[in-house]
């Protein structure tokens, strides 16, 4: 694009010949022009620095940078879209250049000033506010044909401009202030932006006080693991170390006095999910999940066939999931009638079954159906319903999330509940954040919190309003129900929200010295 300026011989004389602060400053704005333009013509290597506007925008091409180091760039850029996100502004110009004179011998040269500075203003604004590669390419075609059009408009008469607006020396400082002014704002608005702190910093968050398990995910980020990877030693180390009696083997037995396990373990770059649910004789919930993630193409595998697949891929067992603890738990409810337990509507109400359906002849209206839905009591609390759900940003900057529990004690046998459903114990997106949650999953599940809080950051809304939106949801519909979400977003900054309970989540980052316990009140 060409851009240039003569003055008239009998204008000389109006100048002076010196070198005034006006001159040096202009001069100023003039060399950092040519950094920015200069900038800009660089962009295809520039992006290369920017981590979060590749993630956001280019996810192959991120991968691919981030992968093999042994790829030419030249392979790692090979993107049409790319290619046409860099050239389009340029091409926009050009092709705009070559009408802009004869657009303004017809129409004049202060309109077509005005709608070049608007076409240029409606370009900026619809790449800042662009969600997809498509509007950003928009926004920088209407950059560019303000540009080009900006830079080529010829005045065809100065001397009748002149005589109407003011002398022509006049005019030309008139534009160079506008020009200067133009360019000291644009380098305040790229100071500004270098200040705002977009750093990803790694991060464990985890649902509950469970230390040792934040400091083992800690730990394995601190190697340079991947985030999944992370995930996994963290809730296995939670497994392994029965946190609380509700995650791992030897708690939380179902009606048949026999403990399960339910795990979920979740990619944030690739969306990959895997699942194990109802899953019997394998007490390796969590890395059973992540071998259903690597190697099927399934999400989500339950009851025996998920203990089969488990012990196929080299898991240990079978074994006995089942502890003294948890056998004395189950056999005193035995004694006590089966009471509670998660029945409804059938008979006989006060024993240990086998059950029947209710007769009818009571029929109670919708209105009151949902009263008694809502307003029955809950029977998960602190210590019979303590998911460990854990979120992992590592030093790459990638989230994952992982679960793992084995469910809510005294459930019916084959019951499933949050843990292992994605977007409901947990959920993540590499370049917005992550969720987990804990409580009444068999309530959670039906309103996805964890999805609804991640989509909610994704829309610019902070982790505190978010995870507070989600629980509120819940509790319009549900105000007995007792459940918790933790909400982390891609730089790391956290926040909970809780309902029917005292909730705690634990966080280790680089500012802290050790994991740190933060509680939420309801």
């Amino acid at each position: 694009m060409a851009g240039g300026l003569s003055v008239a011989k009998e204008s000389v004389a109006d100048y002076g010949g010196r070198v005034t602060s006006f001159v040096v400053l202009s001069c100023m704005m003039a060399a950092m022009g040519g950094v920015l333009f200069g900038y800009d013509i660089g962009i295809s290597g520039g992006v290369t620095a920017m981590d979060a506007f590749l993630r956001r925008f280019f996810p192959d091409i991120y991968r691919r940078m981030k992968g093999d180091t042994k790829i030419s760039n030249y392979c790692k850029f090979d993107s049409q879209l790319l290619t046409l996100f860099t050239s389009s502004l340029y091409i926009a110009g050009l092709i705009t250049s070559f009408s802009a004179s004869f657009v303004t011998k017809i129409y004049g040269r202060k309109l077509c000033v005005l709608l070049s500075g608007a076409i240029f203003l409606a370009g900026s604004a619809l790449g800042g506010a662009a969600q997809d590669i498509y509007m950003l390419i928009l926004g920088r075609v209407l950059l560019g044909f303000g540009v080009g059009f900006a830079n080529q408009v010829e005045s065809q008469k100065p001397g009748l401009l002149s005589r109407r607006w003011m002398s022509y020396p006049e005019t030309l400082r008139m534009r160079s202030t506008i020009f200067n002014g133009f360019l000291l704002l644009l380098l305040l608005s790229k100071a500004a932006t270098n200040g705002c702190d977009d750093t990803v910093r790694p991060v464990v968050v985890s649902t509950w006080p469970f230390v040792e398990a934040v400091r083992a995910a800690w730990d394995a980020v601190e190697r340079g693991t991947s985030a999944v990877d992370a995930v996994v030693e963290g809730c296995s180390a939670c497994e392994e170390l029965r946190c609380d009696g509700t995650v791992g083997p030897g708690g939380s037995p179902d009606e048949n006095g026999e403990t399960t396990i339910d795990a979920l373990v979740m990619d944030g770059v690739t969306m990959e999910v895997g699942a194990v649910a109802a899953m019997r004789h394998v007490k390796d919930g969590i890395r059973a999940a992540r071998l259903v993630m690597r190697h099927t193409e399934h999400t989500l595998l339950v009851g025996d066939k998920a203990s089969a697949f488990a012990l196929s891929m080299g898991l240990p067992g079978p074994s006995n999931l089942s502890s003294p603890e948890s056998i004395a738990k189950w056999k005193k409810w035995k004694a006590n009638r089966c009471q509670p337990n998660f029945w409804k509507s059938v008979t006989p109400p006060d024993s240990c079954g086998p059950y029947h359906p209710k007769g009818t002849e009571n029929t109670c209206g919708e209105a009151n159906l949902m009263s008694a839905i809502g307003l029955s009591p809950s029977h998960v609390g602190p210590h019979n319903h303590d998911t460990i759900a854990m979120a992992v940003i590592d030093k790459a900057g990638h989230i994952a999330v992982g679960t793992s529990t084995n469910g809510a004690t005294f459930k019916i046998p084959g019951r499933v509940g949050d843990g292992p459903i994605t977007g409901s114990g947990a959920y993540a997106i590499d370049e917005v954040g992550a969720c987990g949650a804990t409580g009444d999953g068999d309530i959670m599940m039906r309103f996805l919190p964890c999805y609804q809080v991640v989509e909610s950051m994704r829309l610019g809304i902070e982790p505190k309003a978010a995870a507070r939106d989600a629980i509120s949801r819940i509790a319009r519909k549900y105000p007995n129900f007792v459940g918790a979400v933790f909400a982390v977003n891609r730089r790391g900054i956290h926040a909970g929200a809780c309902h029917g309970w005292t909730f705690q989540y634990s966080v280790r980052n680089s500012v802290s010295e050790d994991v740190e316990i933060f509680t939420i009140h309801p």
